[in-house]
């Protein structure tokens, strides 16, 4: 049974990009932080450490701008689930209860998914990336954690597994999350989870890198300043040109996503960007069959299929083009084929 203990706690760091380097408009409030961490520590709830998930949990990832957030919005339209919305992401210490609040505040049976998203970022009822509850629990406070073995640095499976079984209690069917953190260590997850699926997004290189340069613009306060998910290869990257460091983002994450996905201990399927906006009810279809394959728990579709709106982003300059063109040239022998285990 749940109880609530009390504990400090410092605010969760986000170990991927800096925020320092953000432009003031994507910083955090500061007083608001501190409001919902005492809210927080205050309400902090401790699993059952015995207990299993009963229903599957599925998460969306892919690198920056491949189309993760679209994807997770799709699975939740198209799946009967739940979803952490961007109120139960508040609860990142209490998640049933942030799930249990959203509830109350949005109708359960008529689950707002807007489609639409500012560089990943969604709103009220859409689904959010929980990045505080993974950064908490698999103590992601250092960019080495993401390369650095989950066992190694003593991470309990039971907290984790316990957090998701009370979570797909409450919800009493499949719970979906974007799999930001998570897909990092899908074999953990695999090994320690019962019913964790992966379903991985990737992109046409060319698209995804016009959309990673113009979210640098957006965000950061310099187009030199790194945004978002960390490669292995990150070391390389560091003192590259932004292009450069753009193309070995995408290619080092889309082979750290290739390796874990050709291993037996990795229960995981993908799909292909432009493939789900041009024909959606195929791919959902082969993703809900391929998800199938990989857990016993019911894993139901309702068939409800997207709203498609979004548009291959526009070209930048000529010359920003043409540095693109050649580091994603350059940084393609990183690419290795998606052969997920049938296993």
């Amino acid at each position: 049974m749940d109880h609530v203990t009390p504990k400090s706690h410092k605010m969760p760091q986000d170990s991927v990009s800096d925020k320092s380097q953000r432009r003031a408009s994507y910083l955090p409030d500061t007083q608001d932080e501190r409001f919902w961490l005492h809210l927080n520590e205050l309400l902090q709830t401790h699993p059952d450490l015995a207990s299993q998930p009963r229903h599957p949990i599925v998460f969306a990832a892919g690198a920056p701008r491949s189309g993760t957030t679209f994807l997770a919005q799709t699975l939740c339209q198209y799946m009967e689930s739940t979803h952490v919305d961007n109120v139960a992401a508040k609860f990142w210490l209490a998640p049933v209860l942030g799930l249990k609040l959203s509830k109350k505040l949005f109708d359960a049976n008529e689950e707002d998914i807007s489609f639409r998203s500012e560089f990943g970022r969604t709103t009220g009822s859409d689904i959010h990336g929980f990045h505080y509850f993974w950064i908490h629990h698999l103590r992601l406070d250092q960019s080495g954690a993401l390369f650095e073995s989950l066992e190694t640095r003593g991470i309990d499976p039971a907290i984790v597994r316990g957090h998701l079984a009370a979570m797909t209690d409450d919800a009493q069917n499949t719970l979906i999350m974007k799999g930001y953190y998570p897909s990092y260590f899908m074999p953990w997850f695999h090994q320690h989870i019962p019913g964790s699926v992966f379903v991985l997004i990737r992109r046409s290189p060319v698209d995804q890198a016009r959309s990673i340069y113009r979210a640098r613009q957006a965000y950061m306060t310099s187009i030199s300043d790194w945004w978002s998910m960390l490669p292995p290869e990150i070391g390389e990257l560091r003192d590259l040109s932004p292009e450069e460091q753009i193309a070995g983002q995408i290619f080092g994450l889309r082979r750290m996503y290739a390796r874990q996905m050709t291993r037996k201990d990795v229960a995981a399927t993908w799909v292909d960007y432009e493939q789900l906006l041009q024909d959606p009810a195929s791919c959902l279809r082969q993703i809900h069959a391929d998800l199938q394959k990989h857990t016993d728990l019911p894993l139901n579709a309702r068939g409800l299929l997207p709203k498609i709106e979004r548009t291959a982003p526009a070209p930048l300059e000529s010359d920003v083009e043409k540095r693109l063109a050649d580091a994603l040239d350059k940084f393609s022998i990183w690419d290795e084929p998606w052969e997920p285990s049938t296993a």
